[in-house]
């Protein structure tokens, strides 16, 4: 499978379709200008790192990433909506995110970039911790979530999506989704206040 998208993605990389947005570049595919392939390479190239970086936070491990990202990726391709080029009033992201929410919860069912820190410095104000230092600690603590609280958290949170495009993800409706991210929130403070507790005596020792 990585060989196949490596494969995939070496087409024609020569070629510019950067300018064009989603829909443009299925509308040159339906016009025949651009090949599928050219086409799944650049949707590739725009979504891969975030689809990439979804499957790390929801999954922990980067082993159980890669696989899922790359099996998401190649159902994609595989797909009737791609194949048939049935874009026009779908987001090619938002899709791509549902596959892979669904091979993530298989995955799990046989075997959970911008975090907003101001979230986290409730409770903590009197903190001196490095920003990166928090973001390693909420990434661990990330690992003990349910994953029906770390995935709405992680949309959210890194992927920057809006309560609703979250509930339509999920088949949830957006109340829910909304206490989940508020719950995940709740939960990642109760798990840091220890680390944060020691990085504050840590700070005043070598104050």
């Amino acid at each position: 499978s990585i060989r196949f998208l490596e494969f995939v993605c070496k087409i024609n990389m020569s070629k510019e379709f950067s300018k064009y947005n989603d829909k443009q570049l299925f509308e040159s595919c339906r016009n025949n200008q651009i090949s599928k392939d050219e086409l799944f390479t650049e949707l590739y190239t725009r979504y891969s790192q975030r689809i990439y970086a979804y499957c790390l936070r929801v999954l922990s491990t980067i082993e159980d990433a890669k696989d899922v990202f790359q099996e998401s990726f190649i159902s994609f391709y595989k797909s009737d909506k791609f194949n048939n080029l049935e874009f026009q009033n779908t987001s090619v992201f938002g899709y791509l995110l549902i596959i892979t929410r669904n091979v993530c919860l298989n995955h799990k069912r046989t075997s959970v970039e911008l975090v907003n820190i101001d979230d986290f410095l409730i409770g903590f104000n009197d903190s001196r911790y490095e920003e990166k230092e928090l973001l390693k600690l909420i990434s661990m603590a990330l690992e003990f979530l349910d994953i029906q609280y770390r995935e709405p958290f992680v949309l959210r949170q890194y992927e920057g999506l809006s309560y609703t495009e979250i509930a339509e993800i999920i088949g949830c409706n957006e109340s829910t989704i909304r206490n989940r991210v508020w719950r995940a929130k709740d939960k990642i403070r109760e798990i840091l206040a220890p680390y944060i507790d020691d990085l504050n005596k840590q700070s005043k020792v070598n104050a």
